[in-house]
């Protein structure tokens, strides 16, 4: 039981990290429609997929270096016992990374303003971490949930992960979630190389946060 308290301690740092990255990725994109910078990407002949690899490798980069931390801190600070392939665990990581930064840089292409990143993030990050699997049996969730969870990326990881980290079970028995990521992977980067360079004027209602000139005012 404190094994397991342990991993999901473990995980949860993993996840909230993760959406951490995740948002700071998706604000710089918004942040630089608010101040209209984002014009110079757009006029520029330079091509769509130059664009997306300039702004996400650094954050893809991050990641991968933030999941090999956590990794150590689980296993050196936490003392969780990690087991399992570590070509698995790299490539899972390397999956999770790589769908979570193409998705963050392509969503943040049609939020309206940092806000929207803000609010909607941190108000979605606690459903999905519950309805992963990790926390709470699928078993004794509902299958209409379940489904629902299988379409987010964190709901394969968490499993594999466990399966790896915690069984010590090897590629044949995590097929299934290395293709659901695989997939998951190559549809968000295919819609991140290929986004539309015309312009989506950014919302003029609404407050400005991280950095923005807009504050809210007492009565």
């Amino acid at each position: 039981m404190l094994e397991e308290t342990k991993r999901a301690i473990s995980l949860d740092k993993l996840e909230s990290t993760l959406l951490k990255l995740l948002r700071s990725s998706r604000s710089n994109e918004t942040r630089e429609k608010e101040k209209n910078s984002w014009l110079q990407y757009l006029c520029s002949p330079v091509a769509s997929w130059k664009i997306f690899l300039g702004k996400s490798l650094p954050y893809f980069l991050t990641n991968l270096m933030n999941y090999g931390l956590l990794l150590w801190f689980a296993r050196s600070v936490v003392l969780v016992k990690v087991e399992g392939s570590t070509l698995l665990i790299l490539l899972l990581g390397l999956l999770y990374s790589v769908t979570i930064t193409s998705a963050g840089f392509y969503l943040s292409l049609w939020a309206a303003n940092s806000q929207q990143v803000t609010r909607y993030l941190l108000l979605l990050s606690v459903p999905f971490f519950m309805i992963s699997g990790y926390c709470w049996p699928p078993t004794h969730i509902p299958e209409l949930i379940n489904n629902a969870a299988r379409l987010l990326p964190l709901t394969w990881m968490a499993e594999a992960s466990r399966l790896v980290t915690v069984k010590n079970l090897g590629a044949h028995y995590i097929v299934h979630n290395i293709l659901a990521l695989t997939v998951m992977a190559l549809v968000s980067t295919f819609f991140a190389l290929t986004f539309s360079k015309r312009r989506k004027p950014p919302a003029l209602g609404g407050l400005e946060v991280d950095c923005g000139n807009s504050y809210p005012k007492r009565d």
